[in-house]
């Protein structure tokens, strides 16, 4: 399923895949490292007009295996002097041609005996040959007509070079099955490096699985035999093929929780593990051999969010306690606590013009907030942080959105600007690619542009952080709730996971975004003058009531 046009910022594809076996998808995870030379030369057809960008995914569901894809779109490319675009002259026409009755002939003996029926036969023949004039002399007319527009659209086309037209299409490959969980698998995740791969699931098993360079005798026979399936409960549809990778623990023993795992997080070095749980704490461990490096016991409420600074300094966790936790990633020593905030009088974007009340307010949704994470997000350059789940409860009204707070706000807990959303949000992913900044207003003040979305149970948001207004707004993907999703490494296509049991695949036209720049090149300023967001305006009336511990 695809909708897409020129003019269009974005093209919807989901195809009609059994991901698990028709179970909900929990979470879905995007390499974040390119494809190796290998891969690439395996994928690349003998076509050259065929051009393929492959991506690597992870899903994981209420069953207990994780399943790894490859996905990418293929790009045909049509020269315009060989194929033209269909437009309102070149449309073919459709016109009913009248069918011919076959002539009936009768016996000689009939013809001599019975003259009346002579003469209906010499009717019937003057009918027919009538209408076949008449058909022939339109088929004539159309041909003609066909002609001349052929012959304007030559010369028309005369002096001008051919412009290639894309057609895009999507391609899903099935690479490993991972099993090894005994309950349900809540999340997963790839490492930056894309060596292994983190999983975690109900019963609190943290496993991390590492891609083995050589695939083992049986998959290899398996391979040989394209016949041969795994079958599962004897229904063809759930077949499951032979896997083309080999993933294996990396170390004998999973980490272990007293409680579901609910968030994991790497570290950019893709040396540590981060992972928070319903026991109530905060862990790290090393990714190689699973030792622990420290743990934060009884952290209040159950965790289900987290995330791995990019500058790797902070840990930021989100509870089901409406409390965003800031800890030193080294020592694991909380630094800050943003749970209140007393906001100045602020405006909101209303078309009535209504106002958030100089008041304190607790900032983040509670434990009704029905999600399977809280998935706040740091910027690829580490100077911004997204916190979703904001929950302002101002008079009769409830405002939902997400908070921006740019680094040199975690100090005091204060947040730069709030991105406001119809429904409560439950996950903030950042696009890895920055962009030049655009002529207008800098709403997060910014040296640069981020692109983030914003996922709700139900619609996805696409943002720019130089404007307050959302870029797209997308809903009625999927039937049921929607649950994670991840971005492309080069921040082409956003892939998003449902309870229904589909992936969707949102991709995005990068030519109408902006003009990319290196990450080296991206400056974050802290200066209060810089934004124009009207938290950031009035941020020096805010103040902090919120324990440090």
């Amino acid at each position: 399923m695809t909708t897409s046009s020129g003019d269009q910022l974005l093209h919807f594809y989901m195809p009609r895949i059994f991901w698990h076996d028709r179970k909900g998808i929990l979470s879905i995870d995007v390499l974040q490292q390119r494809q190796t030379e290998a891969t690439k030369v395996a994928l690349k057809k003998e076509n050259d007009q065929q051009h393929h960008t492959a991506y690597k995914i992870v899903t994981a569901s209420m069953q207990k295996e994780i399943r790894v894809w490859n996905f990418g779109f293929i790009e045909n490319i049509v020269g315009s002097s060989t194929k033209k675009t269909m437009t309102s002259n070149t449309e073919p026409k459709i016109i009913p041609i009248p069918a011919e009755k076959p002539k009936a002939t009768a016996p000689k003996q009939l013809q001599v005996e019975d003259e009346d029926s002579i003469m209906f036969l010499d009717d019937t023949e003057k009918e027919n040959g009538a209408k076949n004039c008449e058909a022939e002399a339109l088929k004539k007319v159309e041909l003609e007509d066909e002609r001349k527009q052929k012959e304007v659209v030559e010369q028309n086309n005369a002096g001008k070079r051919s412009i290639a037209v894309p057609q895009n299409q999507l391609s899903v490959e099935f690479l490993a099955n991972i099993e090894g969980h005994r309950g349900t698998t809540n999340i997963v995740r790839f490492s930056p490096n894309g060596t292994y791969i983190a999983s975690g699931d109900a019963d609190g098993f943290l496993f991390v699985w590492k891609l083995e360079q050589e695939v083992l005798e049986c998959e290899v026979q398996m391979l040989e035999e394209p016949a041969t399936v795994r079958q599962r409960d004897a229904d063809p549809e759930m077949d499951i093929p032979p896997n083309k990778e080999n993933w294996a623990r990396a170390f004998r023993s999973p980490i272990r929780h007293d409680g579901d795992v609910t968030g994991i997080s790497w570290s950019p070095d893709s040396q540590m593990l981060a992972s928070v749980s319903m026991d109530d704490s905060v862990a790290v461990h090393r990714a190689d051999n699973g030792k622990r490096v420290w743990a934060i016991r009884n952290f209040r409420h159950f965790a289900n969010g987290i995330v791995w600074d990019p500058c790797g300094k902070y840990i930021i966790a989100m509870s089901t306690d409406r409390r965003m936790d800031i800890l030193d990633a080294t020592k694991g020593t909380r630094l800050r606590c943003c749970h209140q905030i007393e906001f100045p009088l602020t405006p909101l974007l209303r078309a009535d013009n209504f106002e958030i009340h100089q008041k304190l307010y607790k900032v983040f949704h509670d434990d009704q907030l029905f999600a399977f994470q809280r998935g706040v997000e740091f910027s690829p350059c580490g100077g911004v942080v997204f916190a979703p789940a904001v929950h302002l409860e101002v008079a009769a009204l409830n405002v939902y959105g997400v908070f921006a707070f740019r680094r040199s706000d975690l100090d005091s807990c204060r947040p730069t600007a709030l991105y406001q959303t119809l429904k409560p949000s439950i996950q903030a992913k950042c696009s890895p690619i920055l962009y030049k900044l655009a002529d207008g207003p800098n709403f997060l003040g910014l040296s640069h542009r981020l692109i983030f979305a914003v996922l709700c149970r139900d619609s996805v948001l696409l943002y720019s952080s130089q404007n307050e207004f959302p870029l797209a707004y997308i809903e009625n993907l999927q039937y049921d709730k929607l649950t994670s999703m991840a971005w492309t490494p080069d921040g082409r296509v956003l892939a998003v996971s449902s309870m229904e049991g589909f992936n969707s695949f949102i991709t995005v036209d990068s030519s109408k975004l902006g003009t990319p720049i290196e990450l080296q090149n991206a400056v974050t300023p802290f200066g209060d003058e810089v934004a124009m967001s009207p938290l950031n305006k009035a941020k020096k009336n805010i103040r902090k009531r919120c324990p440090e511990k």
